[in-house]
């Protein structure tokens, strides 16, 4: 019986060192496994930071991104859920909203390198180009719509809506068209200078001395940058966050400000 006692004894010794020995092994492992965990995510989220910033640089709609990515991952929780295998969920959705998402981000880096490699001499046509469809624009619409204005509201209100309703919208409009093809300052600056010696000569030529009519103009310079980097603030947010109302948001604001403008401008000649 001693003999049986002491090897059972001396079996439970093996077995609690085994057992001690198992549990420090698995403890190690939980603590590696926990520490190869807190790297991976770190990376992973150096790996977001970087591909964000390169997707925001490139004009692509994170918002955008990260809406079919939740629409993705719902849809494979609800398939999970009805039983559906996660292979076949995956490939669903890849074929379904992936391959439109990541076709869309493409296209619009592509729109943006391709805007970069404009060279400037093309810009500027272009951009004078929209100058001239702006001023069309503008005749056009005014002979259709002046005869009408006035006849209803008198002829000084041929006046006050050419100048404080329709060319703020033609404006900020030809100003968000030369935003959606990267060169709104190019343009701004092309058009408000042609302005500005435009109504200089007009000044100059009615008595207003040089300085003054150079002060008046810096003036009105400045209100078309400004609202050209209204725009381009709430286009720029519009891609960053996925709002893409938000781009209009900015059209509107600008509209409204140079329409502003325009009042306060007119207000002096308004008999």
């Amino acid at each position: 019986m001693n003999s049986i006692t002491e090897n059972y004894l001396s079996y439970l010794d093996i077995v609690d060192l085994n057992d001690n020995q198992l549990q420090e092994h698995v403890s190690n492992l939980i603590i590696e496994s926990k520490v190869s965990i807190a790297k991976m995510e770190t990376s992973f989220k150096k790996n977001i930071k970087a591909t964000e910033k390169y997707l925001k640089d490139h004009k692509v709609n994170i918002g955008y991104i990260k809406s079919e990515a939740k629409k993705a991952s719902n849809y494979i929780n609800g398939q999970h859920k009805k039983g559906v295998p996660a292979d076949k969920a995956s490939k669903t959705i890849v074929n379904s909203i992936g391959k439109k998402t990541i076709n869309k981000c493409i296209s619009q880096i592509k729109k943006y390198t391709e805007s970069l490699n404009i060279p400037l001499s093309e810009k500027v046509i272009r951009s004078l180009g929209i100058f001239v469809s702006l001023l069309f624009m503008h005749t056009l619409i005014m002979a259709i719509t002046g005869p009408i204005v006035g006849t209803l509201f008198g002829a000084q209100s041929v006046l006050i809506f050419s100048v404080v309703v329709l060319a703020p919208i033609l404006e900020e409009y030809a100003k968000r068209y030369a935003l959606l093809g990267n060169y709104p300052f190019i343009y701004t600056g092309i058009f408000s200078g042609i302005e500005a010696i435009m109504y200089i000569t007009m000044m100059v030529s009615n008595g207003i001395p040089l300085a003054s009519s150079l002060i008046i103009r810096a003036a009105a310079l400045t209100m078309h940058f400004s609202t050209t980097l209204i725009q381009k603030h709430f286009h720029d947010k519009a891609i960053s966050s996925g709002e893409e109302e938000l781009s209009l948001t900015g059209y509107y604001l600008g509209v409204a400000a140079h329409s502003m403008w325009n009042l306060l401008a007119l207000i002096p000649h308004i008999k």
